[in-house]
């Protein structure tokens, strides 16, 4: 009796930590050989169109021999990492607890893909949901 108790128990802790993530990403391929002149601009592009949608930088950015990133924290449990690789800028809007992104997450994404179409080229900018 004892050991089922235990393993239902176990069972729900195990439900209780797998939170849904809703996910938003939008990228864009830079096809000219500056890349980081591209990056600059997109990364400034990124960050106006993030902070007037509500999101805020956090004085976080990591570096690993693979990747370099930026990350932004918005309303509720949402946030946004932006990441260079070689080439591509990945903007990646994540929010824990949902199993769809809020509306203001939504359009902040609508508007950044646009934004970056009309820089770098529409057949350049990728939406992954």
């Amino acid at each position: 009796m004892r050991f089922r108790a235990f393993t239902v128990l176990g069972f729900c802790v195990l439900l209780m930590g797998c939170d849904p993530i809703a996910t938003e990403k939008v990228s864009v391929q830079f096809s000219g050989q500056s890349w980081e002149e591209e990056f600059k601009t997109a990364e400034g592009l990124v960050e106006q169109c993030l902070k007037t949608n509500g999101f805020e930088r956090v004085q976080l950015r990591w570096q690993t021999n693979r990747t370099d990133g930026i990350r932004y924290d918005g309303a509720g449990r949402s946030a946004c990492s932006v990441r260079r690789y070689p080439g591509v800028l990945v903007v990646e809007f994540s929010e824990l607890g949902k199993f769809e992104s809020r509306p203001e997450v939504v359009r902040a994404r609508d508007i950044l893909k646009r934004r970056l179409g009309e820089t770098f080229g529409e057949e350049n900018v990728r939406q992954d949901d």
